[in-house]
């Protein structure tokens, strides 16, 4: 994996395309998704609240006002759900990992995009580093 790569997403964390760079990022990282646990939900939660908070305290971006990282990380058979409210709605995607991809806040555009991203990325380079840990 390239920091290529990893500075075009930051680079484009506002347009749809970073999207899939980001699905990329995770698959050239070769993070099992059978070995995350919820800890490592939370994790990804707690990066993108962070990320959140940096644009909310920024406004130079228009971003969804009170934007937050709901607590609550949903698990079923279907996959892994984190959601985000605001202060005009509740409950929206943030980030799903279902069985065969994993889908980004698909109800945002531009900046609202954008701490989900970047907070995945930081997410993907901490799990990556875990893992080499554990090979070494």
């Amino acid at each position: 994996m390239t920091n290529k790569l990893k500075e075009e997403i930051i680079e484009k964390a506002h347009l749809y395309s970073a999207q899939t760079l980001a699905r990329r990022y995770y698959n050239e990282a070769k993070i099992d998704f059978a070995d995350l646990n919820h800890k490592d939900f939370e994790d990804l939660r707690d990066l993108i609240q962070k990320e959140i908070s940096k644009l909310l305290v920024d406004q130079s971006n228009q971003v969804a006002p009170g934007l937050e990282m709901e607590s609550k990380i949903k698990n079923n058979r279907e996959g892994v759900f984190l959601t985000v409210c605001s202060d005009y709605f509740k409950n929206r995607q943030a980030i799903s990992f279902c069985r065969f991809s994993i889908y980004f806040c698909s109800w945002a555009d531009g900046y609202n995009q954008t701490p989900f991203i970047l907070g995945f990325i930081n997410w993907v380079d901490n799990l990556k580093s875990i893992k080499r840990g554990k090979n070494d």
